[in-house]
């Protein structure tokens, strides 16, 4: 029998995937490769090119002359949100950043996700940056849980051969480098990620046997 999509599950797929693999996704969600590759054709999302050298230099020089990301999102034929990802992950926080209120909801939001959420998810949510997101994080005193996600571990597993994998995940999950890196080490000593309860000795997963969509 098939599992439905949840809006959860293609609201990852809408933030994620873009920047990330369908193989990646597929560990995330516990979804077969065939079933995430569908799901993101139906929803129209598509991957963007990974960001070069070159990239990055064109986008600092872009927000230095006071460019839009709209008109950065054309000419580096990315999407905003892309974009505007990039270049909080690269510190370049825009002077034109409006100030945020923080209100009741706003807050309960942050408390609800920051433990398995990165900062960079919640400000896009919030309509925030990243910065406003973590200055708020600090004020109120969050901790993020001593270890990674499943979902976290699962990334992590996943990319563990590409280059530059511990920034990555550790930008993504809101961990440190160092911590990140020994956790990839404690991985590779065991072998990787624990199988969920319930599957079988090849962990595969009713849906592995292609069943879902």
């Amino acid at each position: 029998m098939r599992r439905p999509w949840t809006a959860e599950e293609d609201q990852i797929l809408r933030d994620r995937y873009p920047t990330s693999s369908a193989r990646a996704m597929a560990e995330l969600l516990g979804r077969t490769l065939s079933a995430v590759q569908s799901r993101t054709h139906k929803l129209r999302i598509h991957q963007q090119p990974r960001w070069t050298a070159v990239d990055r230099r064109a986008l600092r020089a872009g927000l230095s002359e006071g460019r839009t990301y709209e008109t950065l999102a054309r000419e580096l034929d990315r999407s905003r949100k892309a974009v505007k990802h990039e270049a909080l992950a690269m510190g370049l926080a825009k002077g034109t950043a409006t100030r945020v209120t923080w209100t009741p909801a706003m807050e309960a939001f942050l408390l609800a996700h920051y433990a398995v959420q990165s900062a960079a998810w919640i400000a896009d949510q919030l309509g925030a940056t990243r910065l406003q997101v973590q200055n708020k994080v600090r004020r109120l005193g969050l901790r993020k849980r001593g270890r990674l996600t499943p979902q976290a571990e699962a990334v992590l597993w996943e990319l563990r051969d590409q280059e530059g994998v511990i920034d990555y995940v550790a930008k993504m999950f809101d961990h440190s480098r160092r911590a990140i890196q020994r956790h990839l080490e404690e991985l590779e000593r065991r072998g990787g990620p624990a199988r969920p309860a319930g599957n079988g000795p090849a962990g595969t997963t009713q849906e592995e046997t292609g069943h879902d969509g």
